[in-house]
C-alpha cells in the first residue's frame, strides 16, 4: 500500500480474500470446486502433471481445533459437509493437530488452493486482463492451471494475459508477496 502511495497511486478500494471469505461471496466457487472435484483433479494431471490422489478435493479447512489451514486435506464431500484431516506432517513448514471431523466449508471456515482462488477471483471480480510474472507463465505454471480452472469448473474464459519478464525494485526481485513491487 505505501509502494502505490509513493507511485501517486490512490486506490478507492482494496480486496483482502481473508475479508471476503466470510461474507459469502466465495462459496459458490467452494461448492462448485468441491462438485468438479474430479475435473479439477484430471486437469491438475493433464494440465501440470500434478497427480492428486481421487479422494483429494479442492478445498482448505481452517481446523476447528488448532485454525491452520495449511497443514488439512479434505478427502470426502457430501454435498454439504467435508471431510478433513489435519496432518501432522502434511507438510514441512508446518506440524499439524491430527484432528479430523466433518465440516461445512463456507462462511471463511474454508479457503480455495492458489489455482482455484486465482481463477474465482477473475470471475468475482470481472477481470479481464491479468499481468503476472513469466515464472507463474510457464507451461503447465500456475497461470495455464487458472485458465484451465476458469474454463472447465467456472465455465468463464480467462482474462487476458500479459506475462512480464522479472523486475528489479531496489536491486532485487519484485515480489508483492514480499511487499515489494505492485500487483
Amino acid at each position: 500500500i505505501d509502494l502505490f502511495a509513493n507511485l501517486g497511486i490512490h486506490p478507492d478500494r482494496y480486496y483482502w480474500m481473508s475479508d471476503i471469505y466470510p461474507t459469502g461471496a466465495m462459496d459458490p466457487y467452494i461448492r462448485t470446486a468441491l462438485d468438479r472435484a474430479h475435473v479439477v483433479r484430471d486437469l491438475y494431471r493433464r494440465v501440470s502433471n500434478v497427480q492428486h490422489p481421487d479422494t483429494w478435493h479442492p478445498v482448505l479447512v481452517i481446523c476447528e481445533t488448532c485454525g491452520k489451514v495449511g497443514t488439512t486435506i479434505v478427502t470426502n464431500w457430501d454435498g454439504e459437509r467435508v471431510y478433513y484431516e489435519g496432518r501432522k506432517n502434511l507438510v514441512t513448514w508446518a506440524h499439524g493437530c491430527g484432528s479430523s471431523g466433518w465440516v461445512e466449508p463456507f462462511g471463511g471456515r474454508a479457503k480455495l488452493p492458489w489455482n482455484l482462488e486465482w481463477a474465482a477471483q477473475w470471475r468475482l471480480f470481472g477481470v479481464t486482463i491479468e499481468p503476472c510474472g513469466k515464472d507463474l507463465a510457464t507451461a503447465g505454471g500456475s497461470r495455464d492451471r487458472s485458465d484451465a480452472v476458469a474454463r472447465e469448473v467456472f465455465e468463464r474464459e480467462p482474462p487476458i494475459i500479459v506475462p512480464y519478464d522479472f523486475l528489479n525494485i531496489g536491486g532485487r526481485k519484485m515480489s508483492t508477496s514480499k511487499g515489494r513491487g505492485a500487483a
